[in-house]
């Protein structure tokens, strides 16, 4: 460019001279273009001077440029861009091609991750993220964006991810929307570390703080698991009666074993009431045989035992053994040197029978304590919001824990609906009117020669008329059919397979659990009032003999 502009000087020189020789220097037009030659000479220089600037611009722009690109390149990010179409533009950050593992420019951004995602997050994706999300107001366009996935697939990478809307006032062609991808795949598997660790913690916390509770527990799971379903074989039972009481074992274990927090333990069990579902519907097909031998493939044994083993660096064996060591009294033989003691009149035998006494019965509020802890942890778990609550008892009633055992294991079903069923989501909670935040509490009380057990919720409250549907829509399949009180007067059927819930995941939704307590209830001889009003809540009543 310079030796053009020193061309131009010198053809101009050279014309100059000839125009000053004597020859031309009494030409009228010699002024003019004696002027006009130096005009040009400054244009000459201005235009240098411009283009000089112009290559310093032009230098800048690529430092910056370069500059731009390694801070990008350095971020740990993919950054790149789209036009509408989710193409990707050429220039994108070094790590796009690092989580990629190739060049990525010019391809469909969803056609790239289309094979690793679910089809609902690709049609979420590419529904809010085209042209006319350019047309929307800005409070509608930061809204659409929040509805994205937070995190996408590729191949075995986790990404998060993140867009920006690049807009243009200028011309529509120039709209573009900004993507933000990080490869965050150690990061889900520290913090899944972090949560199997601080769940083990806490699993271990609660079996040392009801220890006894859980020895008995798991001493009645290695029995089920290894001998009790075997023996179903010898019983005159038909298959349909033996798969109804496998479930009902297994879906109250489910309930206790979740009290512990021992979410893996839950999720198996969950599979094989699944199992069990698919067995009746298939139950011409199947021997006896066949149903314990599919339930035995799922080694529910070893499932506890090596559980418990990953547990070992928590908490001592002492709190995990499966043999009791202590030294077994019979009932019969300590009832007998009660009597003998209760001849003696001295302090000596009084201490003695008041250490009996407290062997043989444990405060009745004893067997339910493990619950309030139980219902918030699943409240979390479910999104919802209870307050903090403790078993209220009026009085200290002394029971005989084997006697009601069954039972009060039993109303980890009653509790669990309580969350399920009956309490809101906070959102819906405050539509109604209500505190965003619910309450469920247990009542325990005596009268007389009896125990009643008030569980109740401020939640949804009982759908009698949906359940009586269900009820009558199957009511030719349906089995140990148990017709409870409800608000005094109307009679509803609990049994097996009706719920109100119409989905059913490792929490509930099959119906088994209300049948549980009723057969546990019943075997007490005891009775079970209900008192709902929708929007309101519902309080269930257990009244059991008590001597």
């Amino acid at each position: 460019m310079s030796d053009l502009f020193d061309r131009e000087n010198f053809i101009l020189d050279e014309a100059y001279n000839i125009a000053a020789s004597d020859e031309y220097k009494d030409c009228k037009l010699y002024e003019k273009y004696k002027k006009l030659t130096k005009e040009y000479k400054k244009l000459i220089k201005q235009s240098i001077k411009i283009i000089n600037i112009s290559d310093s611009q032009h230098n800048y722009l690529n430092e910056l440029q370069n500059e731009l690109k390694l801070i990008l390149d350095n971020t740990g990010q993919c950054i790149f861009t789209t036009n509408e179409e989710l193409i990707i533009e050429e220039n994108y950050s070094a790590e796009c091609v690092k989580i990629f593992g190739k060049k990525v420019g010019n391809e469909k951004f969803t056609e790239l991750i289309r094979p690793y995602n679910s089809h609902d997050n690709i049609q979420v994706i590419e529904q809010i993220l085209n042209k006319d999300i350019f047309s929307e107001n800005e409070f509608k366009r930061k809204v659409l964006l929040k509805i994205l996935p937070e995190e996408i697939v590729y191949k075995n990478k986790t990404l998060s991810l993140a867009c920006k809307l690049i807009m243009s006032d200028l011309q529509k062609s120039t709209e573009q929307i900004l993507f933000l991808l990080m490869d965050v795949t150690e990061k889900k598997l520290l913090e899944k570390k972090i949560k199997d660790e601080q769940s083990k913690f806490e699993t271990a916390t609660k079996i040392i703080s009801n220890n006894s509770l859980f020895k008995k527990l798991l001493k009645e799971y290695i029995y089920f698991s290894s001998e009790g379903i075997n023996k179903l074989l010898n019983k005159s039972f038909d298959k349909i009666t033996i798969l109804q009481v496998i479930m009902k074992e297994i879906h109250t274990f489910k309930g206790n074993f979740a009290m512990f927090d021992m979410e893996f333990l839950v999720r198996r069990l969950h599979e094989i009431e699944e199992l069990i579902v698919d067995m009746k519907e298939k139950n011409k097909l199947l021997s006896k045989e066949d149903i314990i031998k599919n339930i035995y493939d799922f080694h529910l044994e070893d499932l506890i035992k090596n559980y418990l083993q990953k547990l070992g660096e928590f908490i001592d064996n002492k709190y995990l053994e499966f043999e009791e060591k202590d030294i077994v009294v019979s009932k019969a033989k300590l009832e007998q040197l009660e009597q003998r003691l209760k001849q003696i009149k001295s302090v000596e035998a009084q201490i003695v029978l008041d250490e009996i006494y407290r062997l043989k019965f444990i405060d009745f509020s004893k067997l339910l304590e493990g619950y309030p802890q139980y219902v918030l942890k699943l409240a979390e778990k479910e999104e919802k919001l209870v307050n903090p609550f403790n078993i209220e008892s009026e009085e200290h009633i002394p029971v005989d824990e084997n006697k009601y055992y069954n039972f009060t294991k039993s109303l980890v079903n009653i509790f669990r609906n309580a969350v399920k069923h009956g309490i809101e989501l906070p959102i819906e909670r405050l539509e109604v009117g209500k505190s965003k935040t619910g309450n469920i509490g247990c009542r325990i009380s005596k009268n007389k020669n009896m125990i009643i057990i008030e569980i109740f919720d401020d939640g949804y409250g009982m759908d009698i008329d949906e359940l009586r549907i269900r009820t009558i829509s199957k009511k030719e399949r349906l089995q140990n059919m148990v017709s409870i009180s409800v608000n005094n007067s109307e009679y509803i059927t609990f049994s097996e397979g009706i719920s109100t819930l119409n989905e059913i995941d490792e929490i509930g939704g099959r119906g088994e659990g209300m049948l549980a307590v009723i057969n546990e209830l019943n075997s007490l001889h005891g009775k079970l009032e209900i008192d709902t009003e929708k929007s309101k809540g519902t309080i269930l009543k257990f009244i059991l003999p008590y001597n």
